[in-house]
């Protein structure tokens, strides 16, 4: 298994910048606290679907320790001096817990960093993760009106339908099994299209399979009651 907690390795993109990317660990709730107020207001609303300015301990916690087989997080942080700086982008698959063949899928890029390549980086990259935990389906759910996600993924996925409780789009793509590359390799290069910066799926706040993980109450339709 390549993708592993202990997974790291630098990359230079096509424009000359070069990031680290690796897991995810604990030690990155600051940075993760410092990017979230990085995004911008409009951001949160269209990737994570609320307005919130600040993240809770507990999702703290379930964001930067990831179990690594139903949950896998990766980062991306800019390299200065062979040091790595500032977080731009995270990604992240969930599994679902009563369908263990296929996970939630979010990847998240800093607004100041966006279309430079590095959301398709991260999506190629969380994709392979799951496909190495035999994940046969991911799903990505998208407000109506974030074009971004719709043009990234909208395209390649089997199915589109509207989630009834909030009007929300939901779009479903197959992944090929890790035992079979070249389909794999092909349907992420069908993913990696003229890069729009960023995949934006709500990651903690709204819905069933995080809520479960999170043992959050749900109401109308909504995981816990501080999400406004």
């Amino acid at each position: 298994m390549k993708y592993t907690l202990d997974y790291g390795e630098t990359v230079t993109l096509s424009d000359g910048l070069n990031l680290r990317v690796r897991a995810i660990r604990p030690s990155d709730k600051e940075a993760l606290v410092e990017a979230f107020g990085r995004l911008s207001v409009e951001a949160r609303r269209k990737r994570f679907f609320t307005t919130k300015t600040e993240l809770s301990e507990r999702e703290l916690h379930f964001l930067t320790e990831c179990d690594g087989i139903d949950h896998y997080a990766l980062v991306a942080g800019l390299l200065a001096d062979g040091e790595e700086t500032d977080g731009v982008g995270v990604a992240r698959f969930v599994r679902v817990m009563d369908e263990p063949r296929v996970a939630e899928l979010a990847v998240v890029v800093v607004d100041d960093w966006q279309r430079r390549g590095i959301g398709t980086l991260l999506l190629e990259r969380i994709i392979a993760a799951a496909a190495e935990r035999d994940i046969e389906s991911i799903r990505a759910l998208a407000q109506p009106d974030n074009e971004q996600v719709r043009a990234l993924i909208g395209h390649h996925a089997e199915e589109v339908k509207t989630v009834k409780e909030d009007g929300m789009l939901q779009m479903t793509i197959r992944v090929p099994p890790a035992s079979q590359p070249d389909a794999l390799e092909s349907m992420l290069s069908m993913l990696s299209m003229p890069a729009t910066g960023v995949l934006s799926v709500p990651i903690w706040l709204g819905r069933r399979t995080l809520g479960q993980l999170l043992g959050l109450e749900h109401s109308s339709g909504k995981a816990g009651g501080d999400d406004e």
